[in-house]
């Protein structure tokens, strides 16, 4: 027998709302339908019995018992896609960086921005909270800009070597 969905979609007889291909299943009157159904009654009847397992990597001292952290990959992937996307443009434009005063004049701007972290900390370790960006390679590069507009893009860029020349 299919689900009875309430107006928000909540089913009482699994305790959950079903939305997306999870409420199209639930409604399905052929063989497919049912036999998900089954699954869930007895998911709710034993939920023991469909506990997951930890996770044992060869080589792991001990099991990985954790659930994944969805915010820190999701941070992860858009650090990395804006380096790419950064790096691309880095390339595009030559490999053009920043003279000295344009760089420190940045790191200097960066030094007191509240989007910076650590707080304290040498500049090897500074990180844009807002891209992801390590600051001291991103002040060196020409076309970069601050996320916050807290300094642009130079029309002072030097040879690709860094020199002044």
């Amino acid at each position: 027998m299919k689900c009875i969905l309430n107006e928000n979609d909540w089913c009482e007889r699994h305790k959950i709302h079903h939305v997306g291909r999870l409420k199209e299943i639930s409604q399905m009157e052929d063989e497919v339908g049912e036999k998900y159904r089954k699954l869930w009654d007895e998911m709710l009847a034993h939920p023991e019995m469909f506990k997951p397992e930890p996770i044992n990597f060869s080589g792991c001292k001990k099991p990985i018992n954790k659930p994944v952290n969805i915010w820190r990959i999701t941070k992860k992937l858009k650090e990395i896609k804006n380096f790419i996307k950064a790096l691309y443009n880095h390339v595009k434009n030559g490999f053009k960086k920043v003279n000295k005063q344009e760089y420190e004049r940045r790191l200097n701007i960066c030094s007191t921005c509240p989007f910076k972290a650590p707080k304290d900390g040498p500049l090897e370790q500074w990180k844009c909270t807002e891209c992801g960006c390590w600051l001291k390679r991103k002040a060196k590069w020409a076309e970069q800009n601050c996320p916050k507009g807290y300094w642009d893009q130079t029309n002072k860029p030097t040879g690709g070597c860094g020199c002044s020349k």
